[in-house]
């Protein structure tokens, strides 16, 4: 098995490189105020007109803050350039048109008495107060609701935000009926991986209800595309609907879901209705759109953290070990493990829970790695060879240490860290080349891991129980989202992957964990297991075992005088990778019988869930 181990590892997915341009560009990032805005102000196309761009994606949480059930203490939550500020700017305007007072103050690095000033002239006080007690009395005189809006509070001294937070607001409430909303990117950083700044509180926000923005999906920007068109229409032609279909997700992939990248590659799609496809365009749009996004996120981020988070963001999630393993093989310098995962935690980037998506927002994760992808293919594949030979140092470790009790069972940790090591196989494979060049690679990658995965179960003394070898990576696979919308991102059809792989095998390794009951179930189930996967209904299900002689409930191997009952035959697709539906199926066929009940529920949380988070 170490033989195999060491082969897979020195076999790693090597492609060719064709790199127009991998150089880091450096842009001036955006001002808050435009950056920070999901509809900041439109720009003029190349025939004059001036496209406008709605407000998208946030009627939830428009929803939330109008919402007079609500706590008076929100808080709107969201890295820059996901629209805060366009979001309060809306909310002014629909308090305003209900008759409520509004103000909306950009602290920045404002100090007490500018703060107060902005209150009162935007409430429309004539009086400047002195001091927040003479504040909160002119606001006691005020007849209507007032809400006080708060937004670029990332760039406030903490001192200010305290004071801001612990006495101005609470006295304020005291005096008058008041609803307050704060914006900041984010409340649990802690600026002391920033050794240029002070440390937060943590628990300053601790009373305020919760709204965090979330990322722009394909179909929040086929909408933006949508309406953008019905006011800035192309001349002479209608756009199609595979068209449209196209833009967004070329837009979606090199925004990461990043609605000001997003709004600005729609802008500029608008000019001319065209966006190129040639890799090399598309590296000059990801260079005008998203590096300066990127470059604004991550502005306070000392250099040695953002080099680590690059290499990090090739992983989709890491703990100690990642961190103790990439030290080791000089991808992150020379650090203490610990410490530097401490530093990475306190940006608020990185999630402090073991073992879990290790970005507090997944775009950051999608923006960096995306521009590692583009822009230095060479590291990308690099960092990808060492994520893959990690994982398959973890699944040696797996078979080395046999079978044990703990958190984890070793086959659980096993799929685990073979799902893994493929997802990073999958990533150079797909990097450059040909369809039929990328093909090949994939089934190169299956057929490496297929085996390992047989070697670790065998010396797990695991019985690996699959009439052929294609089930146990299939199941896999198919419930990797991430690999399905790579696959389908690069025009690679699953199914033909699946058709061509038991091809790909060699003969003599095939079936080579046949077990009796694998040997006598093929001798009569080749067709039956055909008519199973082309089934999609209980209906067409018992008419097709029927026509097979093979009732649902039952199958009766020749060579045993007893049947096997409904239990055994939940096993049995169990062993054979089979979908969900063919266990909803078999459950189904006896709704009555509360002890299979029990036992398909226990099927699903046991075998099911680890795969529905892959």
């Amino acid at each position: 098995m170490n033989r195999l181990f060491a082969n897979l590892a020195s076999t790693s997915i090597v492609v060719g490189l064709s790199v127009e341009d991998s150089s880091r560009s450096k842009s001036v990032t955006n001002s808050d105020d435009l950056s920070d805005c999901a509809c900041s102000a439109p720009v003029p196309t190349l025939g004059g007109k001036m496209p406008e761009i709605f407000f998208a994606n946030r009627i939830s949480e428009l929803d939330t803050l109008c919402n007079p059930g609500r706590g008076p203490l929100l808080l709107v939550e969201a890295p820059s350039g996901y629209g805060k500020t366009a979001l309060l700017n809306r909310y002014r305007e629909i308090c305003i048109s209900k008759g409520d007072l509004c103000a909306m103050i950009i602290v920045g690095n404002s100090g007490e008495t500018l703060i107060r000033q902005r209150i009162a002239e935007q409430l429309s006080i004539p009086l400047s107060p002195t001091d927040d007690l003479a504040l909160a009395r002119l606001l006691r005189d005020l007849s209507s609701g007032i809400v006080m809006l708060f937004d670029n509070l990332d760039e406030t001294e903490v001192t200010i935000k305290e004071w801001l937070v612990n006495e101005l607001i609470p006295l304020c409430s005291q005096h008058c009926d008041l609803r307050v909303v704060l914006s900041l990117r984010n409340p649990d950083s802690d600026p002391q991986a920033n050794p240029n700044s002070e440390a937060d509180t943590p628990y300053l926000f601790l009373g305020y209800e919760r709204i965090k923005l979330s990322p722009f999906n394909s179909g929040v920007i086929k909408q933006l595309i949508e309406e953008t068109a019905k006011k800035s229409p192309p001349k002479g032609r209608q756009i199609s609907r595979d068209e449209t279909e196209g833009w967004a997700q070329l837009i979606l992939r090199l925004s990461g879901g990043h609605p000001a990248s997003i709004v600005n590659l729609v802008r500029e799609l608008s000019e001319g209705w065209v966006l190129t496809k040639q890799h090399k365009q598309q590296i000059e749009l990801f260079k005008r759109h998203v590096v300066p996004a990127i470059d604004h996120v991550t502005e306070n981020i000392p250099k040695d953290l953002l080099d680590a988070l690059e290499v990090l963001s090739v992983f989709r999630f890491f703990n100690l070990d990642t961190i103790n393993y990439l030290s080791q093989e000089r991808l992150l310098g020379e650090i203490d493990p610990l410490v530097f995962l401490q530093r990475l935690v306190r940006t608020g980037l990185v999630s402090k829970r073991e073992m879990s998506p290790f970005y507090g927002d997944a775009i950051v994760r999608n923006l960096i790695l995306t521009r590692m992808h583009l822009l230095d293919r060479e590291r990308y594949q690099s960092v990808n060879r060492a994520a893959q030979a990690f994982y398959i140092s973890q699944i040696s470790q797996v078979g080395e240490s046999g079978p044990k009790t703990g958190p984890y069972r070793p086959e659980e940790l096993l799929k685990l860290y073979i799902r893994e090591s493929l997802y990073h196989c999958f990533q150079q494979a797909l990097t450059d080349g040909s369809t039929a060049q990328k093909t090949k690679l994939l089934l190169t990658c299956l057929s490496n891991h297929d085996q390992l995965y047989i070697e670790v179960l065998r010396f797990l003394g695991e019985d690996p129980l699959a009439p052929r070898s294609m089930y146990r990576i299939q199941s896999i696979v198919r419930s990797d989202a991430d690999l399905l919308a790579q696959l389908k991102e690069n025009d690679i059809e699953l199914s033909l992957i699946l058709e061509l792989y038991p091809k790909h095998i060699p003969e003599d390794s095939r079936d080579s964990t046949s077990t009796p009951m694998d040997s006598v179930a093929l001798k009569q189930d080749n067709l039956f297991r055909q008519a199973l996967e082309s089934a999609y209904t209980i209906d067409e299900l018992n008419i097709l075992t029927t026509t097979l002689g093979v009732r649902l409930e039952v199958i009766v191997p020749k060579d045993k005088t007893q049947p096997l009952t409904i239990m055994e035959l939940v096993g049995y697709y169990r062993r054979l990778g089979r979908f969900p539906e063919l266990v909803k199926a078999a459950y189904m066929g006896k709704p009555d019988n509360h002890m299979l009940k029990q036992f398909v529920e226990d099927y699903f949380n046991d075998f099911l869930t680890p795969d529905s988070g892959s």
